[in-house]
C-alpha cells in the first residue's frame, strides 16, 4: 500500500523549541579555515547545507540552535562524531541540538553564558529486552524518512538508529529518562495539569479531523488509502501528548557532573551558573522568550526563574 504522505509526530516525546527567526531560517558561516558557525533551526535543508560546509578542513562547529528535526539532528551528531569535529555552543543548544549534535562531538564545550537544554527522545522508557532485540537487528544505513509508507517499521528503524547513536557516544541508557523526570517535576511544581499521555491516530482531510485509538491505526491507514484513490488529499499522524499543554517550553540544563555521571566524556569547558539568580541572566531567556530552564540546583531553587519565564509569555 503506497501512502504519499504519512506523518509521525510525538508532541510530548520529541519536539523543537522554536522562536522568532529560528523557526524560518538558518545561517552558516565559515569564519576561518577550520571553523564553521551554525545559527538556526535544525531541518533537513539546514542539515544538508551544514554537512556540505563541513569539509575535511573543518575541526570546529560553533552552534546556536533551539533544536528541530530529530532525524536531521542524529545525522549531524553522527557526522561530527565520525569526523571528530569539536562542537562549541555559543548561546543555546537545545532539543535535537543537545540530544545529538552536542553529545555526538568527541570534544565539546560551552562558551560563557551558553545553555545546553535536553528534552524528549525517540526511544522513551523502552524495556531492556526490547532495546536488546532492536540492537540485535543492527543500525540501519540511515534514518527512515517520516513519509515512509510503513508507519510502524519507520518508527522502529529510527529507534534502532538512535540506540546505535547512544552506544556510539557512550551515553548511559537512563539519561533521557532522568532528564524527562526533571522536566515533569517542574511541570507539577508549576501547577500544570498532569495527566497520563494521550495517544491517538489522527486522520486529517480538508477541514475534517477524525480521531482513532492506537489499536485502529490500520483502519485509519485504509481510510487514508481510500481518500487518496479518490483524489482527496489527507494525512495520518500518530500523536502522543500530555493533556492541555505539552512541555516544549521546558529544557533541562544539567551540570557537568551530571553529564559525566551518565557517560558523557570529552567536555573541555562547561561554565555553569552557581545560582538561580545567575541563571536568570543567561541569554536563553532573550533568545527563546518563555523558556523554562531546569538546572541542577537544590530542590525548588528555580521556582522564581520559572515564574519569570511564564510571565514573559503572558
Amino acid at each position: 500500500m503506497k501512502l504519499p504522505h504519512v506523518l509521525w509526530r510525538l508532541a510530548a516525546m520529541f519536539f523543537a523549541l522554536t522562536a522568532g527567526a529560528h523557526a524560518t531560517e538558518f545561517h552558516i558561516k565559515r569564519i576561518d579555515a577550520n571553523t564553521v558557525t551554525f545559527d538556526g533551526l535544525i531541518t533537513k535543508d539546514s542539515k544538508d547545507a551544514l554537512l556540505a560546509a563541513l569539509d575535511d578542513r573543518v575541526t570546529m562547529l560553533r552552534i546556536t540552535s533551539p533544536g528541530g528535526d530529530l532525524w536531521a539532528g542524529i545525522i549531524i551528531g553522527k557526522f561530527v562524531h565520525d569526523h571528530r569535529i569539536a562542537v562549541e555552543v555559543e548561546d543555546l543548544c537545545a532539543s535535537s541540538c543537545a540530544n545529538f549534535v552536542f553529545l555526538g562531538a568527541i570534544k565539546k564545550r560551552l562558551l560563557q553564558g551558553a545553555v545546553l537544554g535536553f528534552h524528549g527522545n525517540l526511544v522513551g522508557k523502552m524495556s531492556n529486552e526490547k532495546s536488546a532485540a532492536l540492537r540485535r537487528l543492527g543500525e540501519p544505513a540511515e534514518p527512515v524518512a517520516q513519509t515512509s509508507p510503513d508507519f510502524l517499521d519507520m518508527f522502529e528503524r529510527n529507534q534502532r538508529f538512535e540506540l546505535a547513536f547512544r552506544d556510539k557516544v557512550g551515553l548511559r541508557p537512563d539519561f533521557f529518562n532522568y532528564a524527562d523526570e526533571r522536566v515533569f517535576a517542574r511541570w507539577k511544581q508549576l501547577g500544570r495539569k498532569m495527566t497520563e499521555p494521550i495517544q491517538e491516530v489522527v486522520l486529517t482531510e480538508k477541514n475534517n479531523v477524525t480521531h482513532f485509538p492506537p489499536d485502529q491505526l490500520q483502519a485509519a491507514l485504509e481510510r487514508l488509502e481510500t481518500l487518496n484513490k479518490q483524489g482527496i488529499e489527507a494525512t495520518v499522524s500518530m500523536e502522543v501528548k500530555l493533556g492541555g499543554k505539552d512541555y516544549s517550553d521546558m529544557i533541562y540544563f544539567p551540570n557537568r557532573k551530571t553529564l559525566e555521571r551518565f557517560g558523557i566524556t570529552g567536555i573541555t569547558a562547561y561554565p555553569y551558573p552557581a545560582t538561580e539568580a545567575e541563571l536568570k541572566t543567561m541569554n536563553v531567556f532573550k533568545t527563546v522568550p518563555g523558556t523554562i530552564v531546569i538546572g541542577d540546583f537544590e530542590e525548588g531553587a528555580l521556582a522564581e526563574v520559572a515564574k519569570t519565564a511564564e510571565m514573559a509569555t503572558n
